[in-house]
């Protein structure tokens, strides 16, 4: 798709050493497409056009001369990176951009690309060393059963997230179970290699009595004692580790004996379902199953479902829209302090995240 831009020329007065000179500066206004496509690397062409609508939340871009006919577009998204698209030849008419260098200047890397090549396409898959498969359950106190596996050892950003799970984790000729609490904030965590892993992430609301969400929140995980290679002590009873096809199994076995319940003011605070209860009971309910605040549940979802809505391709001004952050700061914040990225990194895919998966957003 061609880069559509609006060029305008202004001349700068600019004071020296060897008395006052003139600069003559272009600056181009890009429209929204036009925008998510070379955030993407998307664009080839680049046609000048007299008019048409520019961005309106801020960022744009500037063309500066350089030795050998040689131009420079910096593109200044309003997260405060920057772009620098280089070609050769003025951008006048119509100019076929062949090759080309896409730099990121704030961490100094450059990635070569080709017309045509997207950035996505360019760097997916670059930081990626652990592989997840995931699946729905049937069983009412369940929202996913997953697992995982790692081809090397490395670093990755564990989201905010507000479920209680269990995970079985096999390393090194080891086996251990693990009770895992909602996580407030991204945190960069290292995980091993050839390490093992499955997961049974439940529903809100459901919980362990001895064990509560808001004691286990942001990893301060609690790992239960091997009973043998394959199975862990509880209540003075061993119980067979889970696998990723017979999860609900374990997940039974906890409900019949007390040692997993399920608070249904929860469920009935996310559906915005009458109870005749006060508004502070009902907070303490949330918090006590969940491990956090309602507006926090909220916030955290919000934050995950817009990753999700990035990495499918949605521009970034439309999950702002579509989601009702205030504006696009807003918006970035909400994912740096929740994602650990800008929305313009989370594009990129250049870091592993932590397990995403789409759900609703709460009302």
């Amino acid at each position: 798709m061609p880069l559509q831009i609006e060029e305008k020329e202004r001349r700068e007065k600019k004071r020296g050493a060897g008395g006052d000179h003139q600069r003559l500066v272009h600056t181009f206004n890009v429209n929204r497409t036009s925008l998510d496509h070379l955030l993407l690397g998307k664009c080839a062409d680049v046609d000048k056009m007299s008019s048409g609508p520019s961005i309106a939340r801020g960022g744009g871009i500037k063309k500066s001369a350089l030795p050998g006919s040689r131009s420079v577009f910096d593109w200044s998204p309003p997260d405060g990176s920057l772009f620098a698209f280089c070609s050769r030849g003025r951008p006048t008419g119509e100019t076929k951009i062949s090759t080309g260098t896409l730099r990121k200047t704030c961490e100094g890397e450059n990635l070569p690309m080709t017309a045509g090549q997207t950035l996505s396409g360019r760097t997916k898959g670059k930081g990626e060393f652990f592989h997840l498969e995931d699946r729905a359950s049937d069983h009412p106190f369940v929202e996913r059963v997953w697992r995982c596996h790692t081809d090397r050892g490395d670093t990755f950003l564990s989201v905010a997230a507000n479920s209680f799970e269990m995970v079985l984790t096999r390393l090194r000729g080891e086996s251990f179970l693990t009770l895992r609490g909602p996580e407030t904030a991204a945190t960069p965590m290292d995980c091993p290699a050839e390490g093992q892993w499955v997961g049974i992430r439940f529903k809100p609301g459901i919980f362990m009595p001895r064990f509560l969400p808001g004691s286990l929140r942001d990893h301060n995980d609690v790992t239960i004692p091997p009973a043998t290679g394959q199975s862990f002590w509880l209540n003075g009873s061993a119980l067979e580790y889970p696998s990723f096809n017979n999860a609900e199994s374990l997940v039974e076995r906890l409900a019949k004996s007390a040692n997993l319940s399920r608070d249904p003011i929860v469920e009935d605070t996310l559906l915005r379902r009458p109870r005749e209860l006060c508004l502070r009971t009902a907070q303490r309910h949330f918090l006590r199953s969940t491990g956090v605040t309602y507006a926090r549940f909220r916030q955290i979802e919000r934050a995950r479902y817009a990753t999700i809505l990035l990495r499918e391709g949605v521009s970034i001004l439309d999950v702002v829209s579509r989601l009702g952050y205030f504006d696009q700061a807003h918006f970035t914040r909400s994912l740096r302090r929740f994602i650990g990225e800008t929305p313009a990194k989370i594009i990129q895919r250049q870091r592993q995240l932590s397990y995403l998966y789409k759900t609703e957003i709460p009302r």
